[in-house]
């Protein structure tokens, strides 16, 4: 089973099996235009001053900007983000650290 874990300041974590939940999983298209989407609803801003927003730029501001506390708030909200999160990315387990401002795979 897949695995996507958010690592938030402080050693804060949250971690969502992928598959396991009767959430439909998207494809890369679906998932860019969702986390697009929830980019824009958090009033994120791009990293790149060019104004490019790679899958990466997208995965990590949804994170920072939601915090910790964002992905409590809202459970269903928060495995959808994850599922996004696992079309995008390769991985048994995809470690999203929001501190770092890294995503990586874990195996």
């Amino acid at each position: 089973m897949r695995r996507v874990i958010v690592a938030f300041d402080g050693g804060t974590q949250r971690s969502f099996e992928i598959g396991a939940q009767e959430v439909a999983i998207p494809d890369a298209e679906e998932a860019r235009a969702w986390l697009l989407e929830a980019f824009d609803a958090l009033d994120c801003e791009p990293t790149n001053p060019m104004g490019k927003l790679l899958a990466v730029d997208l995965i990590l501001g949804v994170a920072r900007a939601a915090g910790a506390a964002g992905f409590d708030a809202d459970a269903p909200w928060a495995q959808r983000y994850a599922n996004a999160v696992a079309a995008l990315r390769e991985g048994e387990v995809i470690v999203v650290d929001v501190e770092a401002f890294t995503v990586a795979r874990d195996g």
